[in-house]
């Protein structure tokens, strides 16, 4: 039917334009704090959701780091493995609090919530630098589902 069309293709622009890669390296040119470095080797772009979800990460990680650390290098590694999205950011800074960030930080719980509802895993750290680790399942393909 021509309505259903008409969604589909809209559906195939939006979906067309999410390209993780690009963003991040716009991140990445307009993070100023510190340097920042990003690598990414997948296979799949993302779906929207996690998308989404990994782009709001590398953005609360930025923020504590500019908040929290005296940072002078934060990197970005988004890779895939089987059928997984593993994301690592890490930065070298020393926090600024002596409160484990593990335990405080709003952010941090909104990225838990997000990442769980999604299926997936994340693991911060705050001892030698900062670091996120995050596992986050890749959406089957149209062809496959």
């Amino acid at each position: 039917d021509a309505m259903q069309q008409i969604r589909d293709s809209v559906h195939d622009i939006h979906r067309d334009s999410l390209d993780i890669r690009r963003e991040l390296q716009q991140i990445q040119e307009n993070f100023t704090f510190c340097r920042m470095t990003s690598n990414v080797a997948i296979e799949q772009e993302p779906d929207a959701k996690v998308h989404y979800t990994l782009l709001a990460i590398v953005r609360e990680a930025l923020t504590n780091t500019i908040k929290h650390s005296d940072a002078t290098v934060v990197t970005v590694s988004l890779t895939e493995v089987a059928r997984q999205y593993h994301m690592i950011v890490t930065d070298n800074g020393k926090p600024k609090d002596p409160r484990p960030a593990e335990t405080t930080g709003i952010g941090l719980v909104t990225m838990e919530e997000r990442v769980r509802g999604q299926g997936g895993t994340i693991h911060i750290s705050a001892s030698d630098g900062f670091r996120i680790f995050v596992t986050l399942p890749v959406a089957k393909k149209e062809e496959e589902a």
